[in-house]
């Protein structure tokens, strides 16, 4: 039996440019492209029986670029064409958009009807309620589990905004992205310390998507690599 790999690779985004990629591997490997969001991969396959360990390594240099734009509510205003967004404004597997979370969404933004305001609204309610426990999560980033539990990891947490920004008409995504800071002095790398991931709602007439950042309490930037929507 044969060995199969994926990985996914930075890619260029609004804020960031990739201005050269190199690969080692010891397997035959290629670039391929998902077809749901057009994410580029890292294929590699090897043939026959693996009886040692196989590493690979994908080196970036990476240009990035300073978040601009000022949070303005007075800039903001209101979605006019839902259709180029309704990908960002449905229901998936394990976020939530129905009657309940719309009567929850509408609770928490009150009279307030600027979206860049409701989205503060729903913010502080996520991060107010929720608690970050990454023994508790759901494993699936689900809003059932948010609101049931009302603790797990970044995924559960940001599952819970992005279902209430969704339930008022707010368009708002999952971003898994790669730390770029180094350890910390004295610490070892580990294989997972690098990834991380973040919750975007878009605002429009204002800076378009803005990032909601719950490890850092704050709707703001990181020094990450975005990888896949």
């Amino acid at each position: 039996m044969g060995l199969q790999i994926w990985c996914p690779v930075i890619a260029d985004a609004p804020y960031q440019r990739v201005l050269d990629v190199s690969v080692v591997a010891p397997q035959s490997w290629r670039m391929t492209r998902e077809s749901e969001f057009g994410n580029v991969m890292f294929y590699g396959e090897c043939a026959g029986p693996v009886g040692a360990p196989l590493s690979f390594t994908i080196s970036y240099v990476i240009k990035r670029l300073p978040i601009a734009g000022t949070l303005d509510p007075s800039r903001a205003r209101s979605l006019q064409t839902t259709q180029l967004f309704a990908r960002t404004l449905g229901l998936e597997q394990y976020v939530d958009v129905d009657e309940r979370t719309r009567v929850l969404a509408r609770h928490v933004a009150g009279d307030e009807m600027n979206p860049l305001s409701q989205a503060r609204r729903i913010y502080d309610y996520v991060t107010g309620t929720m608690s970050y426990n990454a023994a508790e999560q759901s494993w699936k980033g689900s809003t059932e589990h948010a609101l049931v539990c009302s603790v797990g990891n970044r995924n559960d947490i940001h599952a819970l905004f992005v279902s209430l920004c969704r339930s008022i008409g707010i368009p708002a995504r999952f971003v898994l992205g790669q730390a770029l800071e180094a350890p910390i002095s004295g610490e070892e790398a580990c294989d997972l310390c690098g990834y991380h991931c973040w919750a975007e709602f878009l605002s429009p007439g204002s800076v378009g998507f803005r990032r909601m950042h719950r490890a850092r309490a704050s709707m703001t930037s990181t020094c990450c690599s975005a990888i896949s929507n």
